[in-house]
């Protein structure tokens, strides 16, 4: 029997969704295949008569359409559809021109794939539609892998895509039919498993599944239930610990109160690097030396490093967690796919990561607003300097980063409108003195007077390099060093030890329940996770009290550092007066506030140099 309703609603028309003032050109891209489901209705009005929104029939089947209809379906069945169809692609779904027939019949018949003609539609860009901003990411992935059945939704997902991909090498012009293969495969029982009824992108879900899964010859059903949770991130809330006690600390039991009926806790620290090449392992490992102080023998840790100089970074991590830890931070965010695989693996251990821009449900996160004293730092620098005119030497062009300069800029101004601050970027993780010598003299030819190191966090290995400093002469010979900030991970690293000894880990998990809840600890100045160091030999007791007037104000909450109005370094108004910055915007920041002089730059995508930049990048390239 054929589909024929008696009546229809008619299909959808293109040029009645959208409108010519938002169309900024059409692009032919010739003859291809496409996939039949992403037809979804015809380019004008005039052409919907006959059909229902899916396409099937909705005239009797005695009618003069009817019976072409059915004499088409005989010559498909019989020969194939011969002529390819013309279309137009709008944001990735297609709209016919001619052949709305064979659509019918084809759809009917459930083929997969379509021959036809296509033309683009290229909307106007628009930055402040994600929607806009994505499908131009697609346009630019396209233009290097001529993929186009892969749906992302998010900022950055097209590159990430790429990026895995590229790595996979496969010979030369076949990565469109392995990437197709390995689609399918995937999209079949993800379907079946209910993934039509999730908020996201089939193409979405596939990317976290390859972000995690290589092999596509076993196991995908199994791994796509182990995973099922991160597939439902967008469906759920995200539950933050931060400023509120009664969150961070739900029970406030005295340590002597603690037990743990099966022995002492088992703890690992995996560290992509190590503390004498890295001031950000150094913090963490000088955090892990206090937890061991203050459990003494209730606990037990294992420390591993240099996770970075590993032939496979999973493999590290799977071996450290066969040997049944109770908990694992990994303290890299680079880490953090690598944590959510061996997790689904290794259900009886606690994984934790260190990352403020990726979410789980496998794995809980944990992070600190450094920025909060980077502005503070701002204060100092804005009230101190004689020549309106402060460097800042950076390393990665990463979010925090930029959020970091932001702060610091914000700060300056907030006290003195006349402060420009000099952004200079270095690719090494812990500059020795030399290297900072090199930078300070090009800031000195800048005209600055005061240098904000913002790489090296710590002056026990950099020396008086370290922080805010000024230059005291010309010839570099003297640094003065006025202030600094530094993260203290022992409060944070505490608390959450002590939530598994006295059980209100579990508790946090079955009460708010883990399974509809992103669970990530976000602690502040308040909590003791960030802190400001001031040199008070040269800090005026005027400007100490202002530092900490400024400092209770953002503790609380009165004060945000982010309201606007904020302008970018082109003075276009990113944020109106009043209106305060979401935390996404903060997380995601690609831009330079007014008063900073300098630049992002691109990063090259597949250039191994430097991991990081390929997972947190802000403006990546092909």
């Amino acid at each position: 029997a054929f589909p024929f309703l008696g009546k229809g609603d008619g299909l959808i028309a293109l040029n009645e969704i959208i409108d010519t003032k938002d169309i900024k050109s059409e692009l032919s891209l010739g003859y291809k295949e496409i996939e039949t489901e992403r037809i979804i209705g015809t380019k004008n009005k005039s052409r919907t008569y006959g059909f229902s929104k899916n396409f099937m029939p909705a005239l009797d089947i005695k009618s003069e359409f009817g019976t072409k209809w059915v004499q088409l379906y005989k010559s498909i069945i019989e020969k194939g559809t011969i002529e390819p169809i013309k279309v137009y692609e709008y944001l990735h779904n297609y709209y016919v021109e001619e052949g709305n027939k064979r659509v019918s019949v084809n759809k009917y018949l459930g083929a997969p794939l379509m021959s036809a003609y296509v033309t683009r539609i290229v909307p106007k860009y628009d930055e402040k539609n994600e929607k806009i901003v994505v499908y131009y990411e697609f346009m630019e992935f396209y233009e290097k892998i001529a993929i186009d059945f892969i749906e992302l939704s998010t900022k950055g997902a097209y590159k990430r895509l790429y990026k895995l991909i590229n790595d996979m090498n496969f010979d030369k012009g076949e990565e469109i039919n392995e990437i197709r293969y390995m689609y399918n495969a995937f999209k079949k029982p993800y379907l079946k498993n209910g993934g039509n009824k999730l908020s996201i992108t089939i193409g979405d879900a596939f990317l976290k599944y390859l972000e995690l899964y290589a092999d596509f010859s076993i196991n995908i059903s199994k791994n796509i239930r182990n995973m099922w949770a991160e597939f439902t991130l967008e469906d759920n809330e995200k539950l933050e610990f931060e400023n509120d006690e009664d969150d961070v600390k739900p029970f406030n039991i005295p340590f002597s109160n603690y037990s743990l009926s099966k022995g002492e806790l088992r703890v690992a620290f995996v560290h992509y690097k190590n503390s004498e090449t890295s001031s950000w392992t150094y913090y963490h490992d000088k955090a892990k030396n206090i937890l061991e102080e203050k459990f003494d023998k209730k606990i037990h840790i294992d420390t591993y490093y240099d996770i970075d100089k590993c032939e496979s970074s999973y493999d590290s991590l799977d071996e450290i967690a066969s040997y049944k830890y109770d908990v694992i931070f990994t303290t890299s965010s680079i880490l953090m796919n690598d944590t959510i695989k061996a997790s689904l693996k290794y259900k009886n251990t606690k994984f934790l990561n260190a990352s403020e821009n990726f979410s789980s449900k496998s794995v809980r996160t944990y992070y600190g607003r450094m920025y909060e004293t980077d502005f503070l730092l701002g204060i100092i620098a804005g009230q101190m300097t004689e020549s309106n005119r402060v460097g800042v030497l950076v390393s990665y062009p990463i979010p925090e980063v930029i959020r970091a300069i932001n702060a610091f800029a914000l700060g300056a101004r907030f006290v003195n409108k006349d402060v420009n601050v000099f952004v200079k970027w270095m690719s090494k993780d812990s500059p020795q003195k030399d290297d900072v010598l090199d930078m300070d003299k090009q800031f000195i030819d800048a005209g600055c007077d005061l240098v904000w190191n913002n790489i090296a966090c710590d002056k026990k290995l950099n020396d008086e390099v370290f922080g805010l400093y000024k230059i005291e002469n010309k010839d570099i010979k003297k640094w003065i060093y006025l202030a600094g900030n530094y993260w203290n991970w022992a409060p944070l690293y505490e608390e959450i030890i002590k939530t598994l000894f006295d059980g209100s880990y579990s508790f946090i998990a079955n009460t708010w329940g883990i399974n509809n809840k992103v669970i990530s600890y976000v602690w502040d100045m308040r909590m003791g996770l960030v802190g400001l160091d001031m040199n008070k030999d040269y800090l005026s007791f005027e400007l100490e009290k202002t530092i900490n007037r400024m400092k209770n104000l953002v503790n609380k909450e009165v004060f945000d550092i982010f309201e606007g109005p904020i302008r970018d370094r082109f003075s276009n108004e990113i944020l109106p007066e009043g209106e305060v910055m979401p935390k996404q915007d903060i997380l995601s920041m690609d831009f330079f506030v007014e008063g900073v002089i300098g630049s992002i730059p691109s990063i090259q995508l597949g250039d191994d140099s430097e991991k990081l930049l390929d997972v947190l990048g802000v403006k990546k390239k092909y």
